[in-house]
């Protein structure tokens, strides 16, 4: 199947993180399904690093301590980071090895191009999203292996075990793709506007194949121009190299409300659906605001 549903999908358990920041975001749910309902419900800003940069030490210590009582004490729990804590790629490989071992070196080769420490010291995750006779396409998703794993040593001392890690726009991906958002025909454009940055992924007949984050600084993300201009940017290079395969849909995302955009200026003929339209049956609304549909997919369910 082309379907990213298939990827690395484990039993989740009903208690998940968010940590998108400053925002964080957790629920915990009675039971992980289309008939959930919450029990728990907390959300709060915590503060960022003096020099702006990212950071995963603010989960940990007193703060993780107080998040997971508030939570009820889980022991094991889901998590949800922003895109700009990994790097990742979509390649496609007219050869992939069968060894596991040879698959990793040439992944490895593929992503030390876009990483900015040794390709040796990340942690690697992929999927084959698409076999075709003279290709493979793949997405792979790094992460710094210290940052990852003293995070789930912090986890693992509060009694915690920190099970999936999720990338944020790759679960909107799972909830727009259960909700059938994407077009039947052409090419959508899941954009995800967050305070960090922007999130493009491209998805045909359900499958993505190229992928964009952009970290915007600080003068950036004050300048909508600039924002605008992002966008535009993206959407001529997908134009230019897919000429026949036009974007006929953007799904969009925003969180939090200030960093709306306007798209008046970036889009021409593509049809705007926003993801607030989703509407994942629980009896309460948290999934019907933008900052807790990442977690809709792992809790929810498709």
């Amino acid at each position: 199947m082309n379907r990213l549903l298939q990827y690395l999908k484990p039993s989740y358990p009903p208690v998940a993180l968010l940590w998108d920041p400053p925002h964080l975001q957790a629920i915990r749910v009675d039971k992980v399904g289309r008939s959930a309902a919450i029990q728990v419900r907390h959300q709060e800003d915590i503060e960022e690093a003096p020099d702006g940069s990212l950071s995963l030490e603010g989960l940990s210590g007193d703060r993780l301590d107080s998040i997971l009582v508030r939570l009820g004490d889980p022991k094991k729990i889901s998590l949800v980071l922003s895109d700009a804590f990994f790097r990742t790629q979509i390649v496609k490989l007219t050869e992939f090895p069968r060894s596991e071992e040879e698959r990793i070196q040439v992944l490895r080769w593929h992503v030390r191009k876009i990483l900015d420490y040794p390709v040796e010291a990340c942690r690697m995750r992929y999927v084959v999203l698409r076999k075709d006779p003279s290709a493979f396409t793949v997405l792979v998703t790094t992460i710094p292996e210290e940052a990852i794993g003293s995070l789930e040593r912090a986890f693992e001392e509060k009694g915690c075990q920190l099970g999936y890690v999720g990338l944020e726009t790759l679960e909107l991906y799972h909830t727009a793709l259960s909700r059938d958002m994407f077009t039947a025909e052409g090419v959508s454009l899941l954009l995800n506007r967050t305070k960090e940055g922007l999130g493009f992924l491209f998805v045909e007949t359900g499958s993505p194949f190229f992928y964009r984050y952009r970290y915007l600084s600080y003068v950036d993300d004050e300048d909508p121009d600039r924002v605008a201009q992002e966008i535009r940017l993206t959407l001529a290079f997908h134009r230019e190299r897919n000429a026949a395969s036009p974007v006929r849909r953007l799904i969009v995302r925003c969180w939090p409300p200030e960093k709306a955009l306007d798209l008046e200026p970036a889009v021409t003929d593509e049809e705007i659906v926003h993801m607030d339209q989703v509407r994942p049956p629980l009896a309460e609304d948290a999934f019907r605001r933008s900052a807790a549909l990442p977690l809709a997919n792992l809790l929810v369910g498709h």
